[in-house]
Parts: structure tokens; sequence; C-alpha cells
């Protein structure tokens, strides 16, 4: 599984733009086969910092979505940001649910 965090900062002017772009755009990468989930996250104490995280099956994947329109729409935005954004990848070869978190509460 493949992770994809975009950190944003917005002009303020262009902030509703810019959410109502990745609000459409997070519906349509929602339906791209190997997308597990895309959200886009508004910071409350700071409502112009924006994150979108995706999770892919697979690199070939998330490659595809970067060659995509979709994505190019995505890159267009950055017209909508005080700076450039900062983007992480990373690939999750284990993950784990609340079992994990009980088991380290039981160590007290």
């Amino acid at each position: 599984m493949i992770i994809v965090i975009f950190k944003m900062k917005a002009l303020p002017e262009k902030l509703l733009g810019l959410l109502q772009t990745l609000v459409a755009l997070m519906k349509s990468t929602r339906k791209e086969k190997g997308c597990l989930s895309h959200n886009v996250f508004q910071d409350m104490e700071n409502e112009n910092n924006i994150n979108v995280v995706q999770l892919w099956e697979s690199r070939e994947e998330l490659d595809a979505h970067l060659r995509s329109d979709r994505f190019t729409v995505m890159m267009g935005a950055r017209s909508l940001l005080s700076q450039s954004p900062e983007i992480k990848m990373g690939e999750i070869s284990h993950s784990s649910g609340w079992e994990s978190i009980e088991l380290v509460r039981k160590k007290k």
C-alpha cells in the first residue's frame, strides 16, 4: 500500500476555490482503479492549512493517477497556494489496528 500526503498553505483569498477544487477531485479520484482512500483535511487552528491524504493499492496505480488529467488539475491548483506544497510518499508494508493499541496499553 502507498500513502501520499500533500501539505498545502492556501492564499487566504483563494481558500474557498482551493477547497472546492480539492473536494471535486477527491470525489472523482476515489473512483480510480487502486484508490483505497482520498481525503481532504482542513486545520482547525489555521484554516489556510490543508492536507490531502491518499492511499493506493500499488505504486503502478498511483503512477497512473499522477499521469491523469485529474492530477493535472491538482497541479494547476498550486496557483492558489502561498508556497509550494510539501509532498510525502511512502510504502506501508505492514499495518495493524486496535489490537496494537490494546497490547501497548496492557504493558502499563
